[in-house]
């Protein structure tokens, strides 16, 4: 049976939330052992296989996706924060890489295959509550950053007509100096022959 902490902590966890107790029960008995990660440690890398998912239940881990040579950081999850989930979903290769960023970072590992199928329709109907969140939340990021990214063009648009318009008058007045100094040497030129 489960404890109430356990019970409490399990209920923070988002694709859990909506489990009766009997459900909650069934799923922390069939968990396996916590797996503690040192400090740097890769808990999943980029192009494996690999269709667990994990439970964070102390420290926190960073994520990156490697675009060629270089490892870009992508996020921080922290304790009661699942990672892999989508990879277990769609049973594609890992597309990050999650390293332990704590001294003391330990998760839960979920093969969802060994649960009957109406707890892994559940959490799969859950993953896609919460994937949709997700993209609703990158969704709205990414106008604002388009907003963003169009209020700078606009202003560099706006800039650069400033300076073309200052240019062409800088080049209208030395135009006109070059036609003044040549009406002087002409001039002086004509004044110099008489």
């Amino acid at each position: 049976m489960i404890s109430e902490n356990n019970k409490k902590f399990l209920r923070k966890i988002s694709f859990l939330a909506n489990f009766s107790d009997e459900e909650l029960n069934y799923f922390f008995e069939h968990l396996d052992s916590p797996i503690s990660l040192p400090n740097g440690h890769a808990l999943i890398t980029d192009g494996t296989v690999d269709k667990n998912l994990y439970i964070i239940i102390d420290g926190e881990f960073s994520i990156y996706k490697k675009t060629g040579i270089k490892n870009n950081y992508i996020a921080k999850v922290h304790k009661a924060e699942v990672i892999g989930e989508i990879s277990e979903y769609v049973g594609e290769k890992r597309s990050v890489s999650v390293i332990a960023s704590a001294d003391k970072a330990k998760v839960l590992k979920v093969d969802v295959m060994k649960y009957p199928l109406n707890i892994r329709l559940k959490i799969r109907e859950n993953y896609c509550n919460i994937l949709a969140k997700r993209l609703i939340a990158k969704n709205d990021d990414f106008l604002k950053l388009k907003g963003k990214m169009t209020d700078i063009i606009t202003n560099y648009e706006e800039k650069a007509a400033k300076l073309e318009m200052a240019f062409h008058d800088k080049t209208d007045i030395l135009k006109e100096q070059l036609l003044e100094q040549e009406r002087i040497i002409k001039q002086l030129r004509s004044a110099s022959n008489e």
